[in-house]
C-alpha cells in the first residue's frame, strides 16, 4: 500500500515537531545546568535520543527519556567535556604565544601543536557519540 502526499506531510510535520521539542529540551536543561555544566550532559542526552530514534524507538516518552540520560551522563561528559575544553584552549594559547615569540624553533613547535590541535578537534568530534553509542568508562574513550 502506497502512502498519499498528505500521509507524507504528516509523518515530516511529526518528525519537524520531535526535533524542535529536542532543541527545547536541549537548551531547557543546559540552562537548568548552569549553562557549562548543561551544556555537555544535554549533548549527550540529545544524540542518545537521536540514536533511539534512528534504531527505531520513537514510543519512549521524549522529556522522561531525555531527563533520565542527562543524569546518567551528567558527570562523565561534563569531566570529559571540561577536560578537552582546557586541552583546547591552552593548546591555542600556547599556539599564539609561540607566534608572538618568532624563530624557528618557535615554528617547530607552532607546528607539532597544530598537529596537537588537529587531533584534538577530532577527538572533539567523535567523544560524545562514542559515550553515548559504547558503554564504556570515561578512560576508554581515550
Amino acid at each position: 500500500m502506497e502512502t498519499t502526499f498528505s500521509e507524507k506531510l504528516y509523518i515530516g510535520a511529526e518528525w519537524l515537531v520531535r526535533l524542535a521539542y529536542l532543541q527545547v529540551l536541549f537548551f531547557a536543561f543546559m540552562i537548568a545546568g548552569a549553562g557549562v555544566f548543561g551544556l555537555f550532559p544535554s549533548l549527550a542526552a540529545m544524540m542518545a535520543i537521536s540514536r533511539q530514534w534512528l534504531k527505531g524507538n520513537h514510543t519512549s516518552p521524549l522529556h522522561k527519556s531525555f531527563y533520565n540520560y542527562f543524569k546518567q551522563y551528567f558527570l562523565v561528559s561534563n569531566a570529559l567535556g571540561l577536560l578537552l575544553s582546557f586541552a583546547s584552549v591552552g593548546i591555542v594559547l600556547y599556539i599564539y604565544w609561540f607566534l608572538q615569540l618568532g624563530g624557528i624553533w618557535s615554528n617547530i613547535y607552532i607546528y607539532i601543536l597544530y598537529l596537537l590541535l588537529f587531533i584534538t578537534i577530532l577527538v572533539w568530534i567523535y567523544w560524545l557519540p562514542v559515550l553515548v553509542h559504547f558503554d564504556i568508562k570515561a578512560k576508554q574513550i581515550f
